[in-house]
């Protein structure tokens, strides 16, 4: 889904940002461009993006993977051009929200965005190796409550305020 940002005099016309960046980094932008320090329990997931919306920096994805809450209370997980969602359907809105799996079929879907950006064929069942790095990669964001990376002693890793 597209981002537009136009702030006169700060962001550059036509600036476009590379990598993968989530509406949950407004929180941190935000405070950066309001001067404020976020607690370290506040927007677990969020990164400042706006040096790369300054035009200062632009290193394309900032963040290991992009956690997604799906309407039904699926969490689904991105990484690079690859969405993993546990289960089946749309997992959302759309009918049929939920399916079975038929025996034999995959439990979850796997997508390559770059290629199917409609996430109209599933490939989990071609990419096992995929399948299990994101699937431990979700599972660890899960057990510490969030997918920023911590700093021992410090809370949470921060991109700085610039």
């Amino acid at each position: 889904m597209p981002f537009i940002a136009r702030w006169p005099g700060n962001i550059p016309a036509n600036t476009k940002l590379a990598g993968v960046h989530c509406h949950t980094d407004m929180i941190a932008t935000f405070a950066a461009i309001t001067g404020q320090r976020l607690p370290n329990h506040a927007g677990e997931d969020s990164y400042n993006i706006l040096p790369a919306l300054l035009g200062k920096q632009n290193t394309g994805h900032i963040r290991e993977a992009t956690i997604h809450q799906l309407s039904r209370r699926y969490l689904a997980i991105r990484q690079g051009n690859w969405k993993l969602i546990p289960g089946l359907g749309s997992c959302g809105f759309t009918k049929p929200s939920t399916l079975k799996a038929k025996p034999g079929q995959p439990t979850c879907q796997l997508h390559n965005l770059k290629k199917d950006p409609g996430e109209t064929r599933n490939v989990y069942a071609e990419h096992p190796n995929i399948v299990v790095r994101l699937t431990a990669l979700l599972e660890k964001y899960k057990s510490e409550d969030c997918s920023m990376p911590r700093i021992q002693g410090q809370g949470l890793s921060r991109i700085p305020i610039k």
